[in-house]
């Protein structure tokens, strides 16, 4: 049989990639989210602004409401394109998980085996002695 440690190495460097991956993938949605966010106070503030002068800061409110308005779709496309890559990289921890507990299981099942065949050996020693022993005094006896 061969020796699954490598095999077991390599699935959990596997697992700990795909979670370090998907932990890059959550801060870059969270950094979105934080920029939507921080676009919609901006957008409170300049509305304030052009309510209370609406001659000067309002005349130039339409072209930044257009600006915002594209910087919105942007951090919105950003954020899908994101979110699909954080549901394929939930995916890929998954199956790298899934793998290393088959790695595992398959591992454990040739320990137990393993201990197992040499308990067995060690009884048949054992027994093999209980015999001689026994033999033995039955010889000296006769």
């Amino acid at each position: 049989m061969a020796d699954l440690e490598p095999l077991l190495r390599l699935g959990r460097w596997q697992v700990d990639e795909q979670r370090r991956h998907l932990g890059l993938l959550l801060a870059s949605e969270e950094r979105l989210l934080a920029e939507q966010e921080a676009l919609t106070r901006e957008l409170a503030a300049e509305q304030a602004a052009a309510a209370e002068d609406a001659l000067g800061a309002g005349l130039t409110y339409a072209d930044y409401g257009a600006a915002v308005i594209a910087r919105r779709e942007a951090l919105d496309r950003a954020l899908a394109a994101v979110r699909g890559e954080i549901d394929q990289a939930r995916e890929a921890l998954a199956d790298a998980y899934r793998q290393l507990k088959t790695y595992e299981t398959v591992h454990a099942a040739r320990q137990r085996r393993a201990a197992e065949e040499a308990a067995r050996k060690e009884q048949a020693v054992l027994d093999e002695i209980g015999q001689t022993l026994h033999r033995r005094r039955q010889a000296a006896e006769d």
